[in-house]
């Protein structure tokens, strides 16, 4: 396959049946389980399966070596994604005390969170999946398109994420609000890609978005912080605009390169 658009529409198709085929098993069943442990073991596992069949494409249709998707974190990298967690936390914490001041819902830090002695291994395990879905789909959707369209203009780039990124998750339906979802995290997640120069630098804040909406905000088992209500779509799009304000704001912080520099980087260490 010569043609970088046959390729990317080639491995966006196979990762579509690949979840179709999890789909018409049942294991969406297994995935939307509010049983923390069901959940970690059908989303790692699902993710792990799309995520082999991404590389193993990259590796073998495209050869070319998996280094060139740029897994490494340097020292910079490293500290721009626990940023990214310290902040994205604190942010969805107070926002959500702010919402209980009001009375919108209700919001309080469970005193007996440790009392339960599964709260640790769930917590992990959720933590594993979550972030096996985040690399997952940062392999896919950000590094192997990059990889394949990197003399593309920024523009071209983002387009062409944010579209298969919408279709790959049509099981799921898409309603209005989810494609609103949908776009802003495709936009920012490979706009950090880029400037960051690092896969696990956009991994990691797609990791804590997806475990904070999920898991760490509401009324799991392993939730740090308990909610009682719903507080509605309208502020889940507020903290989507937050989440993006303040990781254009982190990036242009930590990474002061240009995003044509930036390309032009990947270029090169792509084609060497």
């Amino acid at each position: 396959m010569k043609s970088p658009y046959v390729r990317v529409v080639a491995v966006t198709l196979i990762n579509i049946v690949l979840l179709g085929l999890m789909v018409k098993l049942g294991a969406f069943h297994y995935v939307k389980s509010t049983n923390v442990y069901i959940f970690g073991i059908a989303g790692t596992v699902g993710s792990l399966v799309t995520l082999l069949a991404t590389l193993l494409f990259y590796k073998f249709v495209d050869k070319q070596p998996l280094r060139t998707l740029k897994f490494g974190m340097n020292r910079k990298q490293a500290l721009f994604s626990l940023t990214s967690i310290i902040v994205s936390v604190g942010m969805y914490v107070l926002y959500f005390m702010l919402l209980s001041k009001r009375g919108v819902i209700s919001a309080h830090f469970p005193g007996d969170y440790f009392a339960n002695p599964h709260v640790i291994p769930m917590f992990i395990m959720a933590a594993v999946a979550w972030f096996s879905v985040g690399l997952n789909e940062e392999v896919l959707y950000r590094g192997y398109f990059v990889a394949n369209f990197k003399h593309a203009s920024p523009g071209k780039l983002f387009l062409i994420s944010s579209v298969l990124f919408m279709a790959s998750h049509v099981f799921q339906g898409l309603s209005p609000v989810y494609v609103l979802f949908l776009l802003g995290m495709a936009i920012v997640f490979i706009y950090i890609y880029i400037k960051s120069g690092s896969l696990l630098g956009a991994a990691i804040p797609h990791f804590i978005y997806d475990f904070l909406e999920n898991h760490l905000i509401g009324n799991s088992s392993i939730s740090i912080l308990r909610i009682d209500g719903k507080p509605g779509d309208i502020h889940s799009i507020i903290l989507l605009v937050l989440f993006i304000v303040v990781h254009i704001t982190l990036v242009q912080v930590f990474f002061r390169q240009k995003m044509n520099r930036s390309l032009q980087n990947f270029s090169e260490s792509i084609s060497a």
